[in-house]
């Protein structure tokens, strides 16, 4: 039997992501098999004939995963899913309210949890496509589309957020950096005029 270990975001699937962190703190042996099984695609009557040494020797390969840090990964514009050109949606400050409500809501529930939902909102068919602009088709919150992104790669999922990370942390130091400008346009107005 050949055994795949993933030793890269790119080899594991939000699904087994999922799957694996709902498994909580993996603190003994019972876990650990659980763990293996979903990130090596096998059984767990499969993985219970492996060696404990390779067992232990797998479960280092994986656990330097979730020790990397996952702040360098880059938003990837367009994926492909089932053969089929999905891009990201190409103009954020036109979201519609129901796709923003959709994102909200499955946030608020579980990031994590709802990834493949989350995803699902801002990656979309291509419908059209000229030189360096595109359209997606419209959002409608297929539930069949939702669970096609189970099968999206960790490293996509990962610079999607880390992509909003980075967006929230610049508007967040832009607000300051505003507020602190008119603080102090205030401060000179009010000592122009102290009326």
């Amino acid at each position: 039997m050949k055994i795949i270990v993933p030793d890269s975001w790119k080899d594991i699937s939000i699904s087994q992501y999922q799957k694996f962190i709902a498994l909580g703190d993996i603190d003994n042996t019972a876990k650990t098999i659980e763990a293996i099984s979903i990130l090596c695609n096998l059984t767990k009557s499969q993985v219970k004939k492996i060696p404990l040494k390779d067992i232990d020797r797998m479960y280092k390969i994986v656990s330097k995963l979730t020790d990397e840090e996952t702040d360098n990964f880059d938003l990837q514009q367009f994926i492909e899913i089932d053969g089929e050109k999905y891009g990201f949606h190409p103009n954020l400050s036109n979201i519609q309210t129901g796709e923003y409500a959709d994102i909200e809501e499955y946030m608020k529930l579980d990031v994590i949890e709802n990834l493949h939902n989350i995803m699902s909102v801002l990656y979309r068919p291509v419908v059209s496509e000229t030189m360096s602009k595109y359209q997606i088709d419209d959002y409608n919150g297929d539930d069949d589309i939702k669970e096609k992104f189970k099968e999206v790669k960790m490293d996509v999922a990962l610079g999607m957020l880390v992509f909003f990370y980075n967006l929230g942390s610049e508007l967040q130091k832009s607000s300051s950096s505003y507020l602190k400008e008119l603080k102090m346009r205030e401060e000179i107005l009010t000592n122009i005029n102290p009326n």
